[in-house]
Formats: structure tokens, sequence, C-alpha cells
């Protein structure tokens, strides 16, 4: 039937031994959405399947906090299990998904990179499942479909780039004999689904722009309009000001510094962009109007702070060095990123600013905010583990955001590939900038 035949290349992993302990940490595994831990899976009985479906209604379906009722967090806590309780395809593929990124988790904090066979199991009786269903020539179902998107997510996560781009090419095909996005059910979730997760390679592979088949299928613009940049900080800006006129806001000095981050993060992005040249398609940055701002103090560290919890203040605290990095990108009088620059440090204090914080801190106050954070973390690492790093941090904070247009992973994409350009535009001596003259003579 000319479907995906990416499966048949793909050789079935072998369990291998391995001193690698699975564990969950139920103690912290919230049930909002009970599951039974005595049920009838589709899938062979295995005393860990409770604990893995409750860690992905938790880590994915954030199942803890409160999240906006037409979220993918809210679907993927409850319908998503739902549908894999009765597929077994769908379901193999829900604990694959589940145990690799607890792996991750543990691979991105320790030095742990022995393979763990509950993943590996569960990897490969997805992977024969969906290729039984291609062989047999029927229908392709959404269950089926859900599937290999979840072989897309977690090869990312795996950094498998081969296996990730015959999942996604699989996936693609399987979208577009069944007439595209719309013609996907699970309420709808499936596509939207499909349309965040695409990009998920792109970051962690660093690619330029998405691939046009993934671009059709997901309806985004391959090469987003650089003003774009500047979304994810405005909206921080709209949520911080929503809370506070509304007596939600928490924390006053929580919002009060952070509130005085966003508003210099987005005047600095606003003066810097200045889009694309219409011959070259390259971005346009204007390093002088930035200086202007560059010389106006930033706003003052929150680490005196003695009203804020610690959640609260390593979450402006990661704020506030984002500033700094953001800052450091944007000054043509400082030099371009090195071993020994400053922008390195930066960084490393970011990181151990996010791995302070948790999700409800910044549900709490701005998800855009960690979207920010993250994305920028995203553009300035060199390489993949750094890249996986902030992607792992994010801590699903995406799926808690209700559908809206720019959806939020569009509007990460756009700002990832600015931010990407203006690190390449620094790195290679600033060939891509613009000097418009100042009315202050800078």
């Amino acid at each position: 039937m000319g479907a995906p035949c990416a499966y048949e290349r793909l050789q079935r992993r072998r369990l291998l031994s391995s001193r690698h302990l699975f564990s969950v940490d139920v103690a912290s595994a919230s049930m909002s959405i009970e599951v039974p831990l005595k049920l009838s899976y589709p899938v062979d009985s295995k005393p860990y399947i409770p604990s893995l479906v409750h860690s992905f209604q938790e880590r994915m379906g954030l199942s803890a906090l409160a999240v906006e009722p037409d979220s993918l967090a809210h679907h993927l806590r409850s319908s998503w299990i739902r549908h894999a309780l009765a597929d077994p395809c769908l379901m193999h593929a829900t604990l694959y998904a589940a145990s690799a990124h607890l792996d991750t988790l543990r691979n991105t904090t320790a030095a742990c990179s022995s393979p763990n066979p509950v993943t590996l199991y569960h990897q490969t009786e997805t992977i024969a499942a969906v290729t039984a269903r291609i062989a047999s020539g029927g229908v392709l179902t959404d269950a089926t479909i859900a599937s290999v998107l979840l072989l897309v997510i977690t090869g990312s996560l795996q950094t498998d780039d081969g296996a990730t781009e015959a999942h996604r090419s699989g996936l693609m095909r399987m979208v577009t004999m069944r007439g595209g996005l719309a013609k996907l059910g699970f309420d709808g979730v499936l596509a939207r689904m499909i349309q965040m997760n695409m990009v998920l390679p792109a970051v962690v592979f660093d690619l330029d722009q998405l691939d046009a088949g993934a671009s059709v299928a997901d309806g985004m613009d391959p090469n987003p309009n650089s003003p774009a940049s500047s979304n994810l900080a405005a909206l921080a800006l709209e949520s911080l000001g929503q809370s506070t006129s509304t007596g939600t806001s928490g924390n006053l000095s929580v919002t009060f510094h952070m509130t005085a981050i966003f508003a210099h993060v987005w005047e600095l992005l606003v003066a810097v962009d200045c889009g694309e040249d219409p011959e070259t398609g390259q971005s346009l940055f204007d390093f002088a109007s930035a200086r202007c701002i560059l010389d106006i103090d930033i706003p003052p560290d929150s680490s005196s702070c003695m009203d804020m919890s610690k959640t609260e203040t390593a979450m402006v605290q990661a704020c506030q060095v984002s500033l700094r990095i953001l800052r450091h990108l944007c000054d043509d009088r400082v030099a371009p990123q090195t071993e020994e620059s400053p922008l390195v440090t930066l960084v490393e204090e970011m990181k151990s600013h996010i791995a302070a914080t948790d999700s409800a801190v910044w549900l709490r106050y701005a998800a855009h905010a960690n979207l920010w954070v993250t994305t920028l973390g995203l553009a300035v690492s060199t390489d993949v583990q750094g890249r996986l790093w902030f992607l792992m941090h994010e801590r699903c904070v995406v799926m808690s955001m209700k559908d809206s247009r720019p959806a939020p992973h569009e509007m990460v994409w756009a700002c990832y590939c600015w931010l990407r350009r203006l690190v390449r535009a620094r790195d290679t001596g600033l060939d891509m900038r613009i000097d418009y003259p100042s009315m202050f003579g800078v």
C-alpha cells in the first residue's frame, strides 16, 4: 500500500544485559487521573507498568498541576492513556516513551549510559507492532500513527538522528496517506502533538529549518519571520501583568523583578531585530540601537530578596542570567564566543538556577518565561547534549498551554531560529549587522 518501509530497515535491537536498575520516583508520581494498579493491559503485564503509566501522566501530563482544560497536558494525562489501554502498539510506545524519558533525565544529570532493558524491550515491541500493521495492508489507525510519533519524540531525546529521521519520514507519509492532519482523530490531540513535535528533532539536531515535508504536514512556515523573536518576552510580560491586575500574582517581589527583566529583554530584542534582507533572506541586526539600551543599568539582582522561596529565587535568577546572556550576544563591542568567553560561565550559571526550579513555579507566574529561558539555552548550546539538557529541564511546561495562534511551539521555533542566527553572526564577526545612524551619535 506504499506505506513507510523505514521500519524494515531498522534492525530490531537486542535486549542487552545491564546493571541498570529500573526505578520510578513513585512518591512524586501524582495520581490526579488514577490508573488502578491491577488492570487488564493490552500487553503482557509487568510489575513496573503502573509506575511507568503514572510517570507518563506526571511528567508529560503534569498531573500534579492545574493546566488549561484544552492543553495537551490535560489530554496526555487522561484521554491518551485511555487510548493506550485499548491498543497494544500504543501501549508499548507509551511505556517506551515514559521509560526513555526517565533514562534521559538520569543521563543528563549523571554519568549513566548503560542501556535500560525495559526501554529496549518496549522500543523493540513498538517497532515490531508498527511494522506488522504496515505489512498487513490495513488502515493506518490513529493509535498506530500516535505510536510512530512517540518513536520520533523518543529518538530525538536519545539523540539518535538516523532512527529519528526514519520515524519522522514514516510519520509524514502516514499522515499524507490519511489525508492530512485534519483527518486524524483523538479529538484533534494527535494533530497538535505532531505539529509541536516536528520542532523537536529540528532543535535537537540544530537544523537550519524544518524539513519541507514536515512544514507541509504541520502547517508551519519553515522560515519564520524574524520579528517573532520578541513574542515570548512579550507574552511573559502580558502574563505577569494579568496576574498582577487580577490579584493572582503570588509574591509581588517575584512579579516586580520578572517584569523588570522581561521589559528589558523585550526592549533589546525589538531594538536589535531588523527583520531580513529582502534579497538574501539573511537576518539584519541593529547593534547601534542596542548599544543605547546596553548602556542602561540592568534590573537589580534578586538574590538579596528574603521574601522569596528557593524555587522563586531560582526562577528569577535564571531569567536574570538570561538577560545577561542576551546583552552579551547583542553587544558588538565584546569579543564573540570562545572557550574563555564569559558566555560559557553565564550558560552554566543559568543551568544551575533552572535546575533549582520546578514546573509549578513557572506556571504560577509566567509559562512563557520558561519557554524564553529554554529557547535561549538551546540557541547558545554548542552540542546535542547541551540542547538536550535544556529540553529536559523545560519540564513539559509548553504542554500546559491552551491551543493558540501562533502556537507556543511556533513561537519557540521562530525565536530559536533568530537567536541561532544572532549567535552565528557574532561568531563570524558580525557580517550580517547593519548600523543605523543613532540620534545619540553612537
